[in-house]
C-alpha cells in the first residue's frame, strides 16, 4: 500500500555512505563520504560519530539498507560497525521501518543475476531507470530506494517481471 512516506535506500560502505531519498516529484542521490581508507588518521570512534551525527534526525521513512556481505573476502568489522550505527540510530527515532536487502537479491532484482559485478548494476540502473552516477554507492543506492518503492506498492512505476517480485519476498525488516 503506497504512503507519502520518504522512501530511503542506504549503502553502507567503507570506502563512502551513500544515501538516495525518494519524496513524491523527486529523487536526490546524496554521498556522505566517511572513507576509512582515505582518513587514516581518524579513531574508528570518530568514524562512527560521524556516521551517528548524519543519521541521529532521520526522516520518518521507509529505509532500504543493503546487508552485510559475509563472506570471507567481503567482511570486515569496521563495515558491521557502520551497518550497526546507522541501523540503531534510525531505529532510536521510533518512527521509521528499517528493511534488510542482502547484497544477492539487490543484485538479482537489478541485474537478473545476484553475481553481478559493480559495472553491471551501473549499467542496467541505467537501463531500468535512465539514471548515472559516479559510484558504485551511489549506484546501490538509489537502487536500493528503486527496490523499496516496489516493495511498497509505488503504482507509478513499471511492471516488474516475475523474477524482480521474488526478490521482493528477500526482504527482512529490522526493527
Amino acid at each position: 500500500v503506497f504512503t507519502a512516506r520518504a522512501v530511503i535506500g542506504i549503502d553502507p560502505s567503507l570506502n563512502g555512505t551513500a544515501v538516495s531519498m525518494y519524496q513524491p516529484g523527486s529523487v536526490d542521490c546524496e554521498m556522505v563520504l566517511i572513507s576509512l581508507k582515505s582518513r587514516k588518521g581518524l579513531s574508528e570512534s570518530k568514524k562512527m560519530m560521524q556516521i551517528y551525527t548524519f543519521f541521529k534526525a532521520p526522516p520518518t521513512a521507509d529505509y532500504f539498507i543493503e546487508g552485510m556481505a559475509f563472506g570471507v573476502k567481503y567482511f570486515h568489522s569496521s563495515a558491521a560497525m557502520i551497518q550497526g550505527v546507522i541501523r540503531v540510530t534510525i531505529a532510536a527515532s521510533g518512527l521509521s521501518v528499517i528493511n534488510l536487502v542482502p547484497p544477492t537479491t539487490l543484485k538479482m532484482f537489478v541485474t537478473g543475476s545476484g553475481l553481478s559485478k559493480k559495472e553491471d548494476m551501473k549499467l542496467w540502473v541505467y537501463k531500468l531507470w535512465g539514471q548515472e552516477f559516479k559510484t558504485n554507492d551511489e549506484v546501490d543506492a538509489y537502487a536500493l530506494m528503486m527496490l523499496g518503492r516496489y516493495y511498497l506498492g509505488h503504482t507509478d512505476l513499471p511492471e516488474l517481471s516475475e523474477k524482480r517480485k521474488e526478490c521482493l519476498t528477500k526482504i527482512t525488516q529490522y526493527v
